[in-house]
């Protein structure tokens, strides 16, 4: 995680017209990959694509923000350098009851910084640095990929697979319950500004998109995933 602070920091700050975050999802066994993305200028007009070559625009503005907090673009602009100055910082700002789970909401937000919203380069720094610092976080050491560090709770929780030397991180859940782990669909996120929308793409009316999802299930001893 300290390496790939280094390099988030060194890189130099961007900007553009469109916030593009782009995902893909992956069965555990590999055989099914689904990806998806949106784009979203400084005003909160959103455009969206969950089907492969398609696009939509939004009829509701999405305000570019840490969710389940208070803090917005420009809130994230001047979000704290310093690992345990933004630690406190995102604490304050979480919305809701107390969690159960010791640092679990603090953990999504410092996801959110690495990958899903436009937080400057020492900001994610910070962000890489925090989550090395949450006595929760269990580093497995190095795996293909990266690095794994693992969140985890009595029924389930959290494995991200950490690369130093482009900072993107790999998530995946997993349950634990009946004495056995399941593990779920993996997810790379990654978010960079972008000055046009996907030209070759048609816009077409939201409904228009297949929303396809991936469940995983046991038959027998054997996990199987299928689209859904």
């Amino acid at each position: 995680l300290l390496a790939a602070a280094t390099t988030a920091e060194s890189r130099p700050a961007s900007s553009g017209t469109y916030w593009h975050v782009a995902t893909e999802m992956v069965s555990p066994d590999g055989k099914i990959r689904l990806t998806s993305g949106t784009w979203t200028r400084r005003d909160g007009q959103t455009w969206i694509s969950v089907e492969r070559g398609k696009i939509s625009k939004l009829p509701n503005r999405q305000p570019i923000k840490l969710r389940t907090t208070d803090i917005d673009l420009d809130g994230i602009q001047r979000l704290p350098t310093d690992p345990d100055a933004l630690l406190a910082t995102l604490r304050k700002h979480t919305k809701g009851r107390p969690s159960q789970v010791p640092n679990g909401p603090t953990i999504m937000l410092l996801q959110e910084l690495l990958n899903r919203v436009p937080a400057p380069p020492k900001v994610r720094a910070a962000a890489f640095r925090s989550l090395a610092s949450l006595p929760n976080i269990k580093n497995l050491g190095r795996v293909e990929g990266g690095y794994a560090l693992e969140f985890s709770l009595d029924d389930g929780g959290t494995r991200m697979v950490v690369d130093p030397k482009t900072t993107t991180v790999n998530a995946q859940g997993f349950t634990s319950l009946g004495g056995g782990r399941q593990s779920m669909p993996a997810d790379t996120t990654t978010g960079r500004w972008t000055d046009e929308l996907p030209s070759s793409y048609q816009v077409v009316p939201l409904s228009q998109q297949k929303n396809r999802g991936i469940a995983c299930g046991y038959e027998g001893q054997t996990q199987v995933c299928r689209l859904q």
